[in-house]
């Protein structure tokens, strides 16, 4: 699935001929598909959040508010979005990433997104 949402992304962002080819086909993403990983699919979110966040707000929003799975990737989207003067883009991935979550508050309350930033600030 990972591949795939990345092939869909290098579309949707109009890669063509040899770059589609280099990125979605290269050794790496092989590699990716081998061990498991969803570094592929996280890809195509940071891809289709960063294309053009004023134009395609809907797209980017959604694209940042999931890619907080990962909250590390998408550290610094906040910021570039607020650069680019995107802010329904801002609002489409609060508010998606608010939605994503929800359901993990509702079964296990605050007590658990505590529990996660005490663990990762003594990973840090």
């Amino acid at each position: 699935m990972g591949w795939g949402a990345l092939l869909w992304s290098l579309r949707a962002l109009q890669f063509r001929g040899h770059a589609f080819w280099l990125m979605g086909f290269s050794v790496l993403c092989v590699n990716v598909v081998d061990n498991g990983q969803i570094s592929l699919a996280t890809a195509a979110l940071l891809f289709l959040s960063v294309y053009d966040p004023k134009r395609r707000w809907l797209v980017a929003g959604a694209a940042a508010g999931l890619l907080t799975i990962k909250p590390q990737l998408g550290l610094l989207l906040p910021l570039a979005f607020m650069a680019a003067g995107a802010w329904r883009t801002i609002a489409i991935a609060a508010a998606t990433a608010m939605l994503f979550h929800m359901p993990s508050v509702l079964v296990f309350g605050f007590e658990g997104w505590g529990e996660f930033l005490e663990a990762a600030a003594r990973l840090n």
